[in-house]
């Protein structure tokens, strides 16, 4: 993927535009309701009916996109987003690299906390092997699906071209932190008590480690779902010392900083200008 340009025309940027803002609007939608019902009828997050509801809650992103697809591109157009969201044809490293990144960067962190003087974590696995199978299942089998779909198979490629390679993954990390932002609100969450800066700064790495492998596997979908999904296992069963977090976040800003110039020009984008230079040109 060399540029991005859009091949329609002024009138594809603005359709895009559209079934963008629809897409946000009905992900944002669906889960915000379901999440804000949580702390609204004064539920514990452990509690049975506050699980269901966000389990229930995370298919917002996938449920969006498929309603807008079918409705912009009927069954085609829902049978080329899964396309594009399984698409397995690319090279080894790429699998490898989505599937291990996030757990050797957190290995990484704290061999050297260890280094400087660090105590090491007390479990290097913190689940039992039925616990380690049950995260791999609801992870690969659920979450991935449930999310990314919508995130990088159906809005990251609109993105891409509305706002350029590093414009449009910026934004994407924004948009989808800020869907958890109910979370935040929740005691007991994941998100609960921490900073939503940080949280955003996170963010910024996953969605640049996802733009990436998108763009070199040939503009595949599947690298990120498997990415998405190795950190949320990589977080919940690799282990970790809670002093090396701050060299788990300088090894995310490494990461940024050394994928970026790989990413395919223009790296940032007006789509208003764009537009207008489309329509000059046809």
């Amino acid at each position: 993927m060399d540029t991005m340009a859009s091949p329609g025309g002024s009138a594809s940027w603005r359709s895009d535009r559209s079934l963008l803002i629809r897409y946000f609007l009905g992900a944002y939608g669906f889960t915000w309701v379901l999440q804000l019902a949580i702390p609204l009828f004064g539920l514990s997050f452990e509690s049975a009916p506050a699980q269901v509801l966000y389990i229930l809650s995370v298919l917002g992103p996938l449920l969006s996109a498929m309603a807008v697809t079918v409705n912009s591109g009927g069954k085609a157009g829902l049978r080329a987003l899964f396309a594009k969201a399984l698409q397995w044809r690319f090279s080894l490293i790429w699998y490898l690299m989505a599937i291990g990144t996030v757990a050797a960067l957190k290995l990484i962190s704290t061999g050297l906390y260890m280094v400087l003087g660090g105590v090491g974590p007390e479990q290097w696995v913190t689940a039992s092997s039925g616990g380690i199978l049950f995260v791999l299942l609801s992870q690969f089998g659920y979450v991935m699906f449930a999310e990314e779909i919508g995130w990088r198979a159906f809005a990251l490629p609109r993105l891409l071209e509305q706002f350029g390679a590093l414009g449009g993954t910026l934004l994407l990390a924004f948009l989808h932190a800020c869907w958890h932002l109910p979370m935040f609100f929740v005691p007991g969450s994941n998100q609960a008590g921490s900073s939503f800066v940080l949280y955003l700064f996170i963010h910024v790495a996953w969605s640049t480690s996802m733009t990436f492998l998108y763009d070199r596997s040939g503009q595949s979908a599947l690298p990120c779902l498997l990415f998405h999904a190795s950190l949320n296992v990589a977080a919940f069963v690799v282990g970790a010392p809670a002093g090396s977090e701050i060299y788990q976040r300088l090894l995310y800003g490494v990461l940024i900083l050394s994928l970026v110039p790989f990413f395919p020009r223009p790296l940032f984008r007006s789509p208003w200008s764009a537009s207008m230079e489309l329509q000059r040109s046809t």
